[in-house]
C-alpha cells in the first residue's frame, strides 16, 4: 500500500516509521526547511524498537515538498497538519496570490463552483475517494481568476440541506443560490449562501456538517493582496 504522509514533525514522522514498519511504502511531505533530513533520523531513531514485518525497510520511505506528489498515488492519507487555518486551507488547494490562479485537487469531493459574472460552472475534475481503489490517479487543475470572480467549495452537508418534507437543495439549488449571490466580496456571497441554507432546513436539525468556503477576486491590479477568502466553519450547524 503507499502512504502519503501530510506534515512530517513529531506526530507524522512517528505515523511514517508505523507504516514503514507495517511493510507499506511512504511518502512524505513537508514545506519546513530540513524536514526531510530530521523525517529521516526520526525514522530511523524510532527503528530500533519497532516490530518490523518482513518486508519492511526504512529505504520505502521517500520525500517531496510538493504535496499533491505526496498524495498523487497514495491509497491512504494520513494528515498531520497544525492547527492553523492558512494551512489547513493549503492542503486541499493552494491560491497563488501573485498570479490569482487556484490550483486543487479532488479525492472524491464535490467539484468547487466558478462565477463569472452571471454564469456558474463546476471545475469538474474526477477523483475517487482515498483508498477506495489501490493506486488511483490524482490530478490537479488549476484555474485563472479573473476580476469578480467567485469560487466556492462546499461539503455535501450544503446541498443535502432539507425541507420539511425531505426535499434536498441540491446541485441545482446550489448553483442558483451562487449565481443569484450579491457581487459585493467573499462575506456578502458566504452571508447569502448560509441565509439560503436556514431558509431550506428551516432551522430543523440537519444529518451531516456544513462547510463552506468562498474565495472571490476583487482587483484588476496589486494581485498580492486581491484575492479575498471567506469560510464558514467546519461542523454540525
Amino acid at each position: 500500500m503507499n502512504i502519503g504522509v501530510v506534515g512530517t514533525g513529531v506526530i507524522g514522522a512517528s505515523w511514517a516509521a508505523h507504516f514503514l514498519a507495517h511493510g507499506h511504502d511512504v511518502t512524505g511531505t513537508d514545506p519546513a526547511p530540513g524536514a526531510e533530513d530530521r523525517l529521516r533520523a526520526d525514522v530511523a531513531a524510532h527503528w530500533p524498537v519497532l516490530q518490523p514485518v518482513e518486508a519492511a525497510s526504512p529505504e520505502r520511505l521517500t520525500f517531496t515538498t510538493d504535496p499533491g506528489a505526496a498524495v498523487a498515488d497514495a491509497d491512504f492519507v494520513q494528515e498531520n497538519g497544525p492547527e492553523r487555518e492558512d494551512v489547513k486551507h493549503a492542503l486541499y488547494a493552494v491560491l497563488d496570490l501573485e498570479t490569482n490562479t487556484l490550483t486543487f485537487a479532488n479525492a472524491g469531493h464535490l467539484p468547487p463552483l466558478l462565477r463569472r459574472g452571471d454564469t456558474v460552472r463546476e471545475a469538474d475534475l474526477p477523483g475517487l475517494p482515498l483508498g477506495a481503489v489501490e493506486g488511483a490517479d490524482y490530478q490537479d487543475e488549476t484555474v485563472a481568476l479573473e476580476p469578480g470572480d467567485a469560487v466556492v467549495l462546499y461539503s455535501d452537508g450544503y446541498i443535502e440541506a432539507q425541507d420539511e418534507n425531505g426535499a434536498m437543495l441540491g446541485f441545482e439549488g446550489v448553483r442558483e443560490v451562487v449565481r443569484q449571490g450579491r457581487a459585493g466580496s467573499a462575506a456578502t456571497l458566504m452571508a447569502d449562501l448560509l441565509a439560503a441554507w436556514q431558509q431550506a432546513t428551516g432551522g430543523r436539525p440537519q444529518h451531516d456538517d456544513l462547510t463552506l468556503v468562498v474565495v472571490r477576486h476583487t482587483a484588476t491590479t496589486a494581485p498580492a493582496s486581491s484575492p479575498q477568502c471567506a469560510p464558514a466553519g467546519a461542523g454540525r450547524v
